[in-house]
């Protein structure tokens, strides 16, 4: 405004004049505005994010297929995800999360809760703990690829029987050709009679 008054300072302001100076006003108010919806509405598609991600997915069907009452035992990057989803979506189910930080995450503690009938699941560590429990994959597994992740969920069925072989001789070296006996001790480090 001050622009235009400044040049028709001395002369005498015209219709024609107010009508070029709000039109020309008008249409650099339109280019700074039509910038941004423009990027918008062209853009619209990829920034939506009105569908939960792939790992929400994850963990929403891995905890509708868990039954009632039951633990999960989780190390995963995702862990809070799962957590919120239970939380949030499943909190009547009463699935209690038990973290790889948490000192009931254990061996003892996971074949415990099996022994009340407990049902027992875990998400991550499946190297360690399929080698001391017999588990059961359930639903489907997902690649998270942010942290390079595989993520499963696993039912434990029962604890592996579990043994100890021990040897005893009564020298360590012997001359080629030499017989010589070994004593095996084989301890049973289960409950039950195996």
């Amino acid at each position: 405004k001050f622009v235009f008054e400044k040049l028709l300072s001395n002369k005498k302001i015209l219709k024609i004049d107010n009508i070029l100076k709000y039109f020309s006003l008008s249409i650099i108010f339109l280019f700074l505005v039509f910038q941004p919806f423009s990027l918008i509405y062209a853009n619209y598609n990829r920034v939506d994010r009105s569908e939960p991600g792939d790992v929400y997915k994850f963990w929403d069907k891995a905890i509708d297929n868990m039954e009632e009452n039951s633990i999960m035992y989780v190390l995963a990057f995702s862990s809070n995800v799962g957590m919120f989803v239970n939380e949030y979506e499943y909190g009547d189910k009463e699935i209690e999360f038990i973290y790889h930080n948490n000192p009931k995450y254990s061996v003892g503690d996971m074949i415990e809760s099996l022994e009340k009938d407990v049902p027992v699941y875990f998400v991550g560590n499946k190297n360690f703990l399929k080698l001391q429990f017999n588990t059961e994959r359930i639903g489907k597994q997902y690649y998270w690829p942010r942290y390079k992740e595989i993520l499963e969920l696993y039912k434990v069925v029962s604890p592996k029987v579990s043994i100890k072989i021990e040897y005893v001789i009564d020298e360590y070296s012997k001359k080629f050709g030499e017989k010589f006996t070994v004593e095996y001790i084989i301890k049973n480090k289960n409950k039950e009679r195996v």
